[in-house]
């Protein structure tokens, strides 16, 4: 039976003809790497073998299927032969690879600020493949195997996300794990504006810009104001206006927080002005102020009685004597010991029906004393005298009064005292209570000393007191905190020493209120550039109880304004005196400034108000002395010329402040 040729066996010179085939072909695969389709006759080669291979190959009465630069993979097969298998065993032209990306694309900072698609493909090795993958940081996924050469995720939690993936192929092999990190932030930048402030500023009033960025993600780029940071606001044109900041960060994100403000057409609030109908010239009426409601006490160190020279006086002012808001004096106080150069009236402090006198000097015996008044001792509105508080050398240079409690301070002496023949002896401060020693007396309970320091001004507030001393372990003066039962029962003990953290002294004044403490500073270069000043205020409980942590210093706008020269509390107010301020171009006529906290933002302290006398002139001092009690503020202006008496002196009362 004859054979179909097609199931024959093929003749010896069929075999013969397609080895030379094969080995052409060979011949061809060897030199053509790359290459899309290479044709010969009766075969052509579609895509390159050599370089990664497949396809199919066709040549007449053959066809090679596969991949034949890789090992097992597919037939060739054409008529009369067939090769199985490929022709160079091992040959990795494709190894496993997976690419990673992520929809939108990071920005140049590395930083996405939308939710970002994430796409991993696998290629090369033997299909089907799998892709693992898990992430770890901001979001974490779990390990994950897909039975495919591609998958997607999305990464939507703030932060930064290391995402870990790899592919494995048919054949078991497994690729190297790689990482792909996203960087996130949907978040815009939080701007706080604390200077200006939505109110009405005085025309001229000294404003300073103050605000600042922060991100806690990607970091803030930048932060830009209508004006740079602390930089003036121009308030000499009455009118509305706004005032801009725009925050951005690393990752595009942004914030424009934005605060009206206007500048009235009226001048600096002036007040009520107050002098002595019997002052004199050189009196320095105003030189120490005081006030607790509507009772407010002035001291008048040099003012002269009778032919005692500088035997100082006091004043007591009440709101509506002589007639409705008017603040008139109802009371001069007097110490019938006193002698030249006395100087009663060096320090004053009033709280409710009490007023506390300081005397810290008596002549050529150096002693001192201070004196405590009651409103209706002696008859209505007669502020009697009912103790005289005496111990020795300078003492009444500081008084404070809360409540039942009194504080007098005591400035160092020479001779005969602890620190020995011609040593200064340390400051301290002397405690006194009412009913220590009997009812209605006041007695002695402690004494605060610092080691080997000096107290030079001191501040109290019901339980605790707040004390400004330098000496040798604190040349740039230390606030120190002292609480009536820490240590025992009216012990007074010290809970906390509060220091500068810049360059600055603490050496100028300090007031407390409540948990509230606030202390003045300086910092001196030489004796030809003005000393600098600023405000420092430290609450109780910031930091952690009992903490007094520091939330806000206040510079002052130039150097020389003795800004912070004197300050008082009252609740959630605070006034500055600045002395040497020069309003109007007025050198040294002084003004003083009204913060009130939160105003601005939260713990800030922004300005509500500069006051000025209404006569301002040159040389007056106005802020001198300053004192605060709710909504009323009294502001010494020591130089005042009142008539022909150069350096009389005047005090300024303000209400609604």
């Amino acid at each position: 039976m004859k054979r179909h040729p097609l199931t024959s066996p093929p003749s010896r010179s069929l075999l013969s003809a397609a080895l030379r085939i094969l080995w052409a072909f060979a011949l061809v695969v060897y030199s053509t790497a790359g290459a899309m389709a290479q044709q010969g006759g009766s075969y052509e080669i579609k895509q390159s073998v050599i370089a990664g291979g497949g396809g199919n190959s066709n040549g007449g009465s053959y066809q090679l299927t596969g991949t034949t630069g890789q090992p097992a993979l597919g037939s060739s097969s054409g008529g009369f032969f067939a090769l199985l298998w490929g022709f160079w065993p091992d040959a990795e032209f494709l190894p496993l690879l997976t690419t990673a990306s992520a929809s939108p694309t990071a920005n140049a900072a590395h930083w996405h600020n939308q939710d970002p698609t994430i796409t991993l493909t696998a290629t090369g090795g033997t299909p089907p493949r799998s892709i693992n993958y898990s992430a770890a940081g901001a979001q974490a996924i779990a390990p994950t195997t897909v039975n495919s050469s591609s998958t997607s995720f999305f990464i939507n939690q703030d932060g930064t996300t290391t995402i870990s993936y790899h592919a494995t192929d048919a054949a078991g092999k497994v690729e190297a794990t790689q990482t792909l990190t996203i960087k996130l932030d949907k978040v815009a930048p939080d701007v706080v504006i604390n200077s200006p402030t939505a109110t009405n500023y005085d025309l001229n009033q000294q404003v300073q810009a103050s605000y600042n960025c922060s991100d806690t993600r990607s970091g803030v780029e930048s932060c830009t104001g209508t004006l740079p940071n602390q930089s003036l606001i121009d308030t000499s044109v009455p009118g509305s206006y706004t005032f801009n900041v725009t925050g951005a960060d690393f990752a595009g994100n942004q914030t424009v927080q934005t605060v009206n403000y206007t500048v009235s057409s009226a001048p600096p609030a002036q007040g009520k002005k107050v002098a002595a109908a019997d002052g004199a010239a050189d009196d320095y009426f105003g030189a120490t102020v005081a006030i607790s409601g509507d009772t407010a006490i002035v001291g008048v160190q040099n003012d002269d009685n009778g032919d005692h020279i500088d035997h100082g006086s006091a004043y007591i002012l009440e709101r509506n004597a002589g007639g409705a808001n008017n603040w008139g004096v109802v009371k001069k106080l007097i110490a019938a010991d006193a002698v030249h150069a006395d100087r009663f009236g060096s320090a004053v402090a009033i709280s409710g029906d009490l007023a506390v006198v300081g005397k810290p000097t008596a002549g050529v015996f150096q002693s001192g004393a201070a004196y405590i008044f009651s409103r209706n001792a002696g008859g209505v509105n007669n502020w009697g005298l009912i103790k005289k508080l005496d111990v020795d050398e300078y003492y009444g240079s500081v008084v404070g009064i809360s409540g039942d409690t009194v504080i007098i301070g005591r400035s160092g002496g020479v001779a005969g005292g602890e620190g020995g023949p011609g040593e200064e002896e340390p400051r301290k401060i002397y405690v006194f209570e009412r009913n220590t020693g009997g009812t209605n007396n006041w007695g002695e309970v402690k004494v605060i000393q610092v080691a080997t320091e000096s107290i030079y001004v001191a501040a109290i507030s019901g339980d605790t007191i707040a004390a400004v001393a330098f000496g040798e372990s604190t040349p740039a003066g230390s606030v120190f905190i002292f609480e009536r039962n820490a240590g025992g029962a009216n012990n007074w003990g010290e809970t906390k020493r509060l220091m500068p953290s810049d360059d600055y002294t603490f050496n100028l004044s300090v007031a407390i209120s409540g948990d509230t403490v606030a202390v003045g500073a300086s910092f001196f270069t030489s004796i030809f550039v003005p000393a600098q000043t600023e405000v420092y205020i430290f609450d109780r409980n910031v930091g952690g109880a009992g903490n007094w942590g520091e939330v806000k210093k206040i510079a002052e706008v130039e150097p020389g304004d003795k800004f912070g020269s004197a300050v008082s509390l009252s609740g959630d107010k605070l006034i500055v005196g600045a002395a040497g301020d020069d309003p109007q171009g007025e050198l040294n006529a002084g003004a003083a400034y009204i913060f009130e906290r939160n105003s601005g933002g939260a713990n800030n302290w922004g300005q509500l108000r500069k006051l000025t006398a209404a006569d301002s002139a040159e040389g007056d001092s106005f802020g001198s002395a300053v004192a605060l009690s709710g909504t009323t503020a009294i502001v010494g202006v020591p130089h005042d010329d009142i008539g022909g008496n150069t350096d009389q002196g005047s005090v300024c009362i303000f209400d609604n402040q």
